[in-house]
């Protein structure tokens, strides 16, 4: 579960990092992904104490997969929770290797490389 968190952000952060390809600082771009995280992944607030209807909205999103899953986990074990959170995180981690892999390839047409 933990490991899986891991691919998760990692795949976020290099899809940021791709984006130097057309960007020339992506500080920014990381910026927003690390409060995002922090706000809608449960760091800041735990998911359970949003308002029910966006309970469900935040609980699906990737972020909550990758802090409020594994620390929910530690604290509370649940074969229920673990099964869902294992679910959202190979779907999510599946999302982005796609998502990815076409930047990547979209980005690798636009280098040009010189030697010297």
């Amino acid at each position: 579960m933990p490991p899986l968190a891991f691919v998760l952000d990692f795949l976020f952060v290099f899809s940021i990092g791709l984006a130097a390809f057309w960007l020339e600082d992506t500080t920014g771009l990381q910026l927003i992904y690390s409060r995002l995280t922090m706000i809608l992944g449960g760091m800041m607030i735990p998911v359970d104490l949003f308002p029910d209807n966006l309970r469900p909205l935040l609980a699906s999103l990737p972020f909550s997969s990758i802090v409020y899953g594994p620390a929910r986990m530690f604290v509370k074990p649940d074969g229920e929770f673990l099964l869902a959170l294992l679910c959202n995180q190979c779907i999510a981690i599946g999302g982005l290797l796609i998502a990815v892999s076409m930047i990547w390839s979209i980005a690798a047409r636009r280098l040009s490389a010189h030697g010297g």
